[in-house]
């Protein structure tokens, strides 16, 4: 991903306060920059070449974003740049037997479930240069009966997503070990 990101050429930003649909219709026909990740009916992340990015800020704006948010990354992740590293990716995991998950794992490339072990490497290949679909895959995980979300990790990003997503239904973040150990609901 280092070798495809050329660094300084590419960077993202997250587009608050507008819905996907009018992320997209804004940037039509600017080269270079593409949604790569649907967080929130209204939280679209945007990537692309540094020129792409400009010139979508600009049209974002006019379009009514309430504010476009550069992302600090060394890439443009999760679009089209990403094909070099998605390529050796693909390589690599051609040499792993794969096989259907035992639980369900959400794709973040469809916001469905992993269908079946042969189909992973396609998948996780894709991933790497098409968007993430996150509220699609809450969405399906809301669906399938799931009530507790806990996001593994130093920060709170997706947790804080889940009041939009998921209201109603209970999100914990935990940075370490002990905190997941710790961690209790009331059940």
């Amino acid at each position: 991903m280092a070798e495809a990101a050329q660094a300084g050429t590419s960077s993202m930003a997250a587009v608050l306060g507008l819905e996907a649909t009018a992320v997209e219709r804004a940037m039509e026909g600017i080269p270079g920059v593409w949604p790569a990740n649907y967080n929130t009916p209204t939280q679209t992340v945007i990537a692309g070449t540094t020129a792409g990015l400009a010139a979508a800020t600009e049209r974002l704006q006019q379009a009514g974003a309430k504010r476009i948010v550069a992302l600090n990354v060394s890439a443009a992740f999760h679009t089209p740049l990403m094909a070099p590293a998605a390529q050796a990716l693909r390589t690599t995991l051609d040499r792993v037997e794969w096989r259907a998950p035992r639980l369900p794992v959400m794709a973040n490339l469809t916001g469905r479930p992993h269908a079946g072990g042969d189909r992973i490497p396609h998948v996780m290949e894709m991933q790497l240069r098409s968007p993430v679909r996150w509220s699609t895959c809450v969405a399906g995980l809301v669906d399938s009966g799931c009530d507790i979300f806990v996001e593994l990790g130093p920060k709170r990003a997706l947790t804080g997503m889940m009041r939009e997503l998921a209201p109603g239904r209970t999100a914990a973040a935990v940075a370490t070990p002990k905190a997941a150990e710790e961690l209790s609901f009331d059940r």
